[in-house]
């Protein structure tokens, strides 16, 4: 286990430099910070991490979500939601649903964000990601990280029965809203 994590002065340092091995050694340094930080020094980085999210490096800027969410950070929740509804970079609002889902939302079962996953999977403006994404969501949103119904992704006809299980069992009719829909036109 790692005895001394880099100190916050070092990593705001890194954080400003646009050198690729500043900008790896930061990588680095945050991933070391998630694994081997202990609870009571955790408040020491949160608020530079809260910075990270806005990094000009997308890599950053994942490894600081990924941390915060990790963590559990409560008032970070909400920030991880606006980026995930409304994030134009593909990649991070991919790992938004995921970092959401698995680590605020597992086994919820909240049927707005079950509804909102659902909107996403169907929508063909989006990226293959992000739908993809979206339907994993769903079925952690609902089952929780458990393997069983997450190892294998399922496909065609399978996977859209299962969603509608799902969608039916928390009270929600977007999915046969979306077949009147798609019948209308």
């Amino acid at each position: 286990m790692k005895n001394h994590l880099v100190s916050t002065e070092t990593l705001q340092s890194l954080a400003t430099s646009h050198d690729i091995n500043d900008t790896i050694e930061l990588i680095n340094n945050i991933t070391d910070i998630r694994k081997y930080c202990y609870d009571k020094d955790k408040k020491v980085y949160i608020s530079l991490l809260s910075e990270l999210i806005n990094h000009f490096d997308d890599d950053v800027r994942i490894q600081a979500l990924f941390t915060l969410s990790y963590w559990k950070v409560d008032q970070f929740k909400k920030v991880l939601f606006d980026l995930l509804k409304e994030n134009n970079n593909d990649y991070i609002r991919t790992e938004c649903i995921n970092f959401y889902c698995s680590y605020y939302m597992s086994k919820s079962k909240n049927k707005e964000l079950l509804e909102l996953l659902f909107s996403y999977a169907i929508n063909e403006e989006l990226t293959k990601s992000i739908r993809l994404e979206a339907e994993k969501g769903i079925l952690t949103v609902f089952y929780g990280n458990d393997s069983t119904y997450i190892k294998e992704p399922l496909k065609g006809q399978e996977k859209w029965d299962q969603i509608k299980q799902i969608l039916d069992k928390v009270g929600s009719t977007v999915y046969e809203d979306f077949l009147k829909d798609k019948h209308r036109t």
